[in-house]
């Protein structure tokens, strides 16, 4: 087995600051893309629109916020790609790994650590193994630290997880215009990104108007699909990661088997009902092929419902929120 914690040893260590801007959406389209939660699962210039955000704005305070990796690759195009968002804790670092893997663009990860060995553990684990696997893949990556959050009028109580603080650091540090913000134990389907990127520079979703909603499944405890991540050490420090292709035509037939399910199922399914999955599969079990102008998804509009909670993705430099880019306020837990 190899060690996705080895001991620690000098690594760049960069500080960027970033501007933002946006402003809300309703609108949504549905695509043909899909997200899986399973349980094996075990910066740059942007648009100045909007004002910059600041600890001073919130009302939480944080010991730090480090900035431990920001690698552009070389003849990178801020219009180009789309970034998958996310934030995790260190018991969390195999599902960065996961998602990381299961990823063919770039990656925005904050993580928060409660304590100064939790930092410790974190920094190791970004800078020995997770960036350098990144790297290897010629992705776009950047990782934020976060540490010992606590909230202004009790700064002796540390906070668990402070979510949002995370999610507003992940999505602003975002290097491309084109955001998707997950839960780190989701898993993309196999050319999640080539279809969202695709959906945006054909036209099929207009970057001032919509949203492009992601439907999600999650995995039964029972079920032996997706496969566990495999690691294996591919030499001198580097990572062999084998990830399983999820694609709408399997999904489709654990559904049928009743192996994967909507969130919620039985008991809550508003959170996502609105994405309509009748009509989503409806839609075909292949996905349509991608055009030579990046184009691909047909999709269809939706109507937003009181409690829904989608997973979507969107050009932020169209966000003007009071927040900014980051979209996601941390004065909200």
């Amino acid at each position: 087995s190899t060690s996705i914690f080895p001991k620690p040893k000098h690594g760049p260590m960069m500080n960027v600051e970033t501007q933002s801007s946006g402003r809300a959406l309703w609108r949504t389209r549905v695509v043909a893309v899909l997200l899986l939660r399973g349980i094996v699962c075990c910066s740059a210039a942007q648009s100045a629109l909007g004002r910059q955000h600041t600890d001073e704005d919130s009302n939480i305070i944080c010991k730090a916020v480090e900035v431990i990796w920001d690698h552009v690759p070389e003849n990178h195009g801020h219009e180009e790609g789309v970034t998958l968002a996310s934030v995790a804790s260190v018991d969390r670092a195999l599902a960065v790994l996961h998602v990381s893997a299961s990823w063919d663009d770039a990656v925005s990860i904050a993580m928060y650590a409660r304590t100064d060995a939790e930092a410790i553990a974190i920094r190791s684990f970004i800078l020995n193994t997770l960036a350098p696997y990144c790297e290897s893949k010629g992705q776009l990556f950047h990782a934020t630290l976060i540490s010992s959050c606590t909230v202004k009028d009790s700064p002796d109580e540390v906070l668990s997880f402070p979510i949002n603080k995370l999610r507003w650091h992940a999505v602003a540090a975002a290097s491309t215009n084109i955001v998707l913000y997950v839960d780190v134990d989701f898993l993309p389907s196999k050319d999640a990104s080539a279809m969202i990127r695709g959906a945006f520079n054909s036209g099929t979703v207009d970057r001032n108007e919509d949203l492009l909603i992601l439907p999600c499944f999650v995995a039964k405890e029972s079920s032996d699909w997706p496969i566990p991540l495999e690691i294996r050490d591919g030499g001198n420090g580097s990572l062999l990661i084998n990830v399983d292709a999820l694609t709408k035509p399997e999904l489709h037939n654990r559904f049928l088997s009743k192996r994967v399910e909507m969130p919620g199922v039985p008991w809550s399914v508003s959170s996502q009902a609105a994405t309509d999955y009748v009509q989503w599969f409806q839609v075909g079990i292949e996905p349509p092929a991608l055009r030579e102008d990046g184009g691909s998804a047909s999709g269809y509009y939706i109507d937003y419902t009181a409690w829904y909670e989608p997973y979507f993705a969107l050009d932020k430099s169209k966000w003007r929120g009071v927040r900014g880019a980051g979209m996601f306020d941390d004065r909200f837990e």
